[in-house]
């Protein structure tokens, strides 16, 4: 009786497999279908890398079981963020996950490469870490320029473009009288022409608060609020002063902090 029953269930298993409909088909075409990773390849496409990682990172949420998400943010994290240690994380995740399919063997290529970057940051943090530091430093500096430059861009392309009349009123200037001395400007010049420089309180006052400003930092994968303080070597509460409204608990990556002085 018991082998009438298993004869089905043999049969069935030999037609799935010679069909094709295998689980790893199955689940590697889920992963593709997936929205989150679709928006990301999206973003990659517009060279929207800030995005397409916050996509990936959400696909992988969705299904941690994801190789291919954990590809691409491995792929991401270290040639975009040059964060060697989060990319080998993903990377390895991928690898473990589908050891033999694709993308087992690009992953295989790129290991070593994070490997050899994170031992030049070690060597380099304890020969002068003070360099490793300002390094630090400037890498989260360009990312807050670039982010801002991002900003401005978006900023431009969305302004109306105001078309350019030719009604425009012409600034007189003074003529010299025929006996070589100038004529007192009318009202007009003296309104147009005549501007009252800004007073030196004024400018005072800009460059003090230029002055005040502290350092930026740009939120990473895995930082928190005592990591980021220890980094600039101040208080975790100032930290926090610093930038009002902040929620520790929910900081986003890419997120620009402000840095108070030591």
């Amino acid at each position: 009786m018991s082998i009438r029953l298993r004869c089905p269930a043999l049969m069935l298993m030999l037609c799935l497999w010679m069909s094709g409909c295998t689980p790893t088909a199955e689940t590697q075409l889920d992963e593709q279908r997936n929205p989150h990773y679709l928006a990301g390849k999206e973003k990659l496409g517009a060279l929207d890398y800030k995005g397409a990682i916050e996509s990936f990172e959400r696909a992988v949420e969705d299904n941690p079981r994801s190789a291919f998400a954990h590809f691409e943010l491995g792929v991401l994290y270290e040639q975009r963020e040059s964060d060697y240690a989060t990319a080998l994380y993903h990377y390895n995740k991928a690898l473990k996950l589908r050891p033999n399919g694709h993308p087992a063997e690009i992953i295989r290529q790129r290991i070593p490469g994070c490997k050899q970057e994170l031992v030049k940051a070690d060597s380099l943090a304890i020969i002068n870490p003070n360099a490793l530091r300002e390094t630090e430093n400037l890498r989260a500096q360009n990312a807050a320029l670039r982010s801002q430059v991002e900003q401005l861009q978006a900023q431009l392309a969305s302004r109306p473009i105001t078309p350019i009349t030719g009604n425009a009123t012409p600034v007189s200037r003074e003529v010299p009288s025929p006996s070589g001395s100038s004529a007192p400007p009318t009202g007009s010049e003296t309104s147009l022409g005549n501007r009252t420089p800004p007073s030196s309180s004024t400018t005072g006052s800009s460059t003090g608060t230029s002055a005040s400003r502290g350092r930026t930092h740009v939120v990473r994968a895995g930082e928190t609020v005592t990591s980021i303080a220890r980094r600039y070597s101040v208080k975790p509460g100032s930290l926090l002063a610093a930038n009002p409204g902040l929620d520790p608990r929910r900081m986003k990556i890419g997120q620009t902090l402000n840095v108070p002085a030591q």
